[in-house]
């Protein structure tokens, strides 16, 4: 296994860094040079419209949930019934039941697929949005680079001045739309 020191990975991170952001910044004088952060984690959750979404999400899950549970339910009473009865397992009823278990196991399936794609689907409308007003916030204020700036280990940003951050007039501006 190889082990790599923290010297390296730095500067590994510093050069990938560097070779990502060089031209933009290239033609850009160091007094002239303007640079924002954003946490996209914030605006994914703290936006009214976030906020809105994240509720219908948690309401599609719920009943989702629901309607699982009741055919549950019923698979769980069939079981009992059937063991109850000591039917044999290569009876029409036992494989009727496992025909039934298979199609509550696809049905469970795929309603977590369907919430994971609304989901995903929400989420790209949100960042989307979001970027568009950090375009225009960031051409407003001529910012020459804006990079995103989070608390998860995705982040390009180890470190920035909070005077930097421009999510809160980011949040702001989504929410007034």
């Amino acid at each position: 296994m190889y082990m790599f020191n923290k010297n390296f990975l730095l500067s590994a991170v510093i050069v990938a860094l560097t070779s990502t952001i060089s031209p933009v910044i290239s033609n850009v004088k160091a007094d002239e040079l303007r640079v924002a952060t954003v946490d996209m984690d914030r605006i994914l959750n703290e936006t009214t419209e976030a906020q809105a979404k994240r509720k219908e999400l948690d309401k599609m899950k719920e009943q989702k949930k629901a309607g699982l549970e009741t055919q549950k339910k019923t698979l769980t009473q069939l079981e009992a019934k059937l063991k109850g009865q000591k039917v044999n397992a290569a009876s029409k009823e036992a494989d009727d039941f496992r025909a039934r278990a298979r199609d509550f196991s696809r049905l469970a399936h795929d309603a977590e697929e369907d919430l994971k794609r609304e989901y995903l689907r929400t989420t790209k409308i949100l960042i989307d949005k979001a970027q568009k007003i950090i375009d225009a916030y960031a051409a407003e204020q001529k910012f020459n680079l804006v990079l995103e700036r989070g608390k998860t280990q995705r982040s390009t940003v180890l470190y920035s001045n909070n005077s930097m951050d421009i999510t809160d007039e980011v949040i702001a501006r989504m929410n007034k739309k």
